[in-house]
């Protein structure tokens, strides 16, 4: 039976870059594969020495850009869990219904001002319907018994009243005055030809 041979850190240290080799054969495969060392220590032809090193170099590039690149896929990773995580909670806040009542007073009171200057008084009540605010409607001074007013909120509520009120009464009277200028433009000459002409046509056509 050969006797084991047992070698030094040294002699199993590559001369070329300093690589140790775990056993002989290592350090002879390396030599050849990394410097085109043969292991009688000749040295391969030329062309194969740069095929050599230029595969090693080639293997070596590509450790180093897959170990960027795996470190990126990693990241990436992390960032869809926490997108799967969020995304499902960003959802369910979007398709929160949201109400003028969940707002602050200040800015339920400036919707409603906006929106009621551009509506007549049956569109008046079906918003504030909607909006939670059927009290409104009513006077300012009907109190539901053991309820707790808020006074500041009641005097908001009765200003807001009465500029429904006012409003109502400004389209009502602007509907009235729409209706006297129409009244009024058909005693006109014109008018009463026009109605004379259609007359005319309709006769003409039976």
């Amino acid at each position: 039976m050969p006797r084991k041979v047992q070698y030094t850190i040294e002699e199993l240290t590559c001369p070329e870059c300093g690589f140790v080799a775990i056993n002989a054969n290592g350090l002879r495969g390396h030599r050849q594969f990394k410097h085109g060392v043969r292991p009688s220590g000749a040295q391969l032809p030329l062309q194969k020495q740069d095929l050599l090193v230029s595969e090693s170099k080639l293997a070596q590039l590509l450790d180093e850009r897959f170990g960027v690149v795996g470190e990126q896929i990693n990241q990436l990773a992390g960032v869809v869990d926490e997108l799967q995580v969020g995304f499902p909670r960003l959802l369910e806040q979007l398709n929160q219904p949201k109400r003028i009542s969940d707002f602050p007073l200040s800015e339920q009171a400036r919707y409603l001002e906006g929106a009621l200057r551009t509506l007549d008084a049956e569109a008046t009540a079906i918003l504030l319907q909607h909006a939670g605010k059927a009290d409104m409607l009513r006077p300012a001074t009907d109190v539901v018994e053991g309820h707790i007013v808020d006074e500041d909120q009641q005097a908001k509520e009765a200003d807001l009243a009465e500029f429904v009120a006012e409003m109502t009464e400004k389209e009502a009277k602007r509907k009235a005055e729409e209706l006297v200028i129409e009244d009024g433009k058909r005693d006109e000459p014109g008018w009463r030809y026009l109605s004379h002409l259609d007359i005319s046509i309709k006769k003409g056509a039976d």
